[in-house]
């Protein structure tokens, strides 16, 4: 099994992954865990389900909105808690230990200075309903508040409130949200 995959099922069941019929039925009847199970195999170009893992990922799109693009560069350990109508741009790059939360957008911005997608550090916990576009730069160890906007680079150590962002800065930022690190 891909290690990514694993660290992924780690960060969102606190258990190890294993060949057993349990994981195979947290995989099975959790949409969250699936869909990363079906990413995992996609971005593998080689594989011979790749195609049709991508029309399974079409149908999450359309049953729970959730818009993540196989050819998204993720790191491991990634948790979608609540993995309800997540957009993730294509060309977002995503660190390791990173949660996602309901309602989110990881988009792209069209025109401007901060023109392209979004790098998203480690250990990041991006809350509910919030927005991070533009080609932007997100530290390490940052807390983003729900309902936030974000659309300037964050130095890592911070916690991200409300909209038009503001930054405190503050050691420990994640410590509590993000749990089962890898």
């Amino acid at each position: 099994m891909n290690y990514n995959f694993r660290c992924d099922y780690y960060r969102m069941t606190g258990e190890k992954y294993s060949f057993s019929i349990k994981s195979l039925i947290n995989i099975l009847f959790k949409h969250n865990l699936k869909l990363m199970f079906l990413i995992r195999i996609t971005a593998n170009k080689n594989n011979i389900f790749s195609k049709l893992t991508r029309c399974y990922i079409y149908l999450f799109k359309r049953k729970y909105g959730i818009d993540m693009h196989p050819d998204t560069t993720i790191g491991p350990g990634l948790a979608l808690s609540h993995a309800y109508n997540i957009t993730i741009n294509p060309g977002a790059i995503i660190g390791k230990n990173v949660n996602l939360t309901k309602g989110i957008t990881i988009g792209r911005e069209q025109r401007g200075v901060r023109c392209g997608s979004p790098i998203i550090g480690n250990n990041v916990f991006i809350g509910i309903n919030s927005t991070v576009v533009g080609k932007i730069h997100i530290g390490d160890n940052v807390l983003i508040a729900p309902n936030s906007f974000v659309n300037r680079d964050i130095p890592s150590n911070s916690i991200v409130l409300g909209n038009p962002c503001k930054i405190i800065p503050k050691e420990d930022a994640t410590k509590g949200y993000i749990g089962f690190l890898v």
